[in-house]
């Protein structure tokens, strides 16, 4: 691992491909109890920064590849509601995720949706790399709606303070949901209340560019909820009062939503559409 941080430190990034690379079928090669405690974060860290090393050196699809190598260290479960459900894949013998790995399991998604939304709009769109994984997304597209939904869902759910919303209890981001201020931050992610923003807003983008306005401007308006929440008692951090108002959707978006627009209800999301939160 030193002598990958050495070799991409001066540059080289090919030769420190090739030290990450040997890093990690180290790391992989002996049992996981032998890396405990919170296995999952230090296997799952060597990745990351390959895969940000790749990113800096303009390889955006070796870099989602990489995190997305990282993301099956954790199993499907990972991003589960209940804490004793949240486990590990094949190599960490399914064993139950402490906190941090669950948030790092998130920051993962969270990042991935963000890449993959990324490529997507770029110029010129590289092939998806294919995955052996079943039901996986197929597409650039599909990938950023499926990460970033999931993410989006595991944040709200860590954060909701008051009793799952029906239709007739629906719940208000800036009001219902309690997540760490805007400084925390995990290794991959921000599972914060910035974090949640940034997602809701990449999310957003996913939605307009499908044609389903009335989504992408309600996830906006969500975002900006998160920032500077109606009624707060205190006034936000200036970073956030920036990021809050520089998200505020375009007129001809926001005219389309209730004009509380603040009231809107809060959706968790899937594949197939918005669902109130269980």
């Amino acid at each position: 691992m030193k002598a990958a941080i050495k070799a991409k430190n001066r540059g080289d990034v090919d030769q420190a491909k090739v030290y990450y690379r040997q890093a990690i079928d180290a790391a992989l090669s002996i049992p996981s109890t032998s890396l405990a405690p919170e296995a999952l974060l230090k296997v799952s860290g060597i990745y990351i920064s390959l895969s940000s090393m790749l990113e800096n050196a303009s390889q955006s699809v070796k870099a989602y590849d990489a995190l997305r190598d990282a993301s099956h260290l954790f199993n499907t479960e990972s991003l589960a509601p209940d804490a004793n459900s949240r486990t590990a894949g094949t190599w960490a013998n399914g064993m139950k995720l402490s906190e941090g790995e669950h948030i790092r399991a998130i920051g993962l998604y969270q990042k991935l949706g963000q890449l993959a939304l990324q490529i997507s709009t770029s110029s010129t769109i590289q092939p998806y790399p294919t995955t052996s994984q079943p039901d996986s997304p197929q597409t650039w597209s599909a990938a950023a709606e499926h990460y970033l939904s999931s993410a989006l869902t595991a944040m709200l759910r860590r954060g909701l303070v008051v009793q799952p919303a029906s239709p007739e209890r629906q719940i208000i981001v800036g009001r219902d949901i309690d997540l760490p201020g805007s400084t925390f931050k995990d290794e991959v992610g921000r599972v914060d209340k910035r974090g949640l923003g940034m997602t809701m807003e990449s999310l957003s983008e996913v939605y307009a560019r499908k044609g389903q306005y009335a989504l992408a401007g309600q996830l906006l308006l969500q975002a900006v909820s998160t920032l500077l929440p109606p009624q707060a008692k205190e006034s936000p951090p200036i970073a956030d009062q920036c990021q809050g108002r520089f998200r505020v959707p375009p007129f001809s978006i926001a005219n389309r939503a209730d004009d509380e627009h603040f009231q809107l209800p809060l959706y968790a999301f899937s594949s197939s559409g918005p669902m109130y939160l269980i």
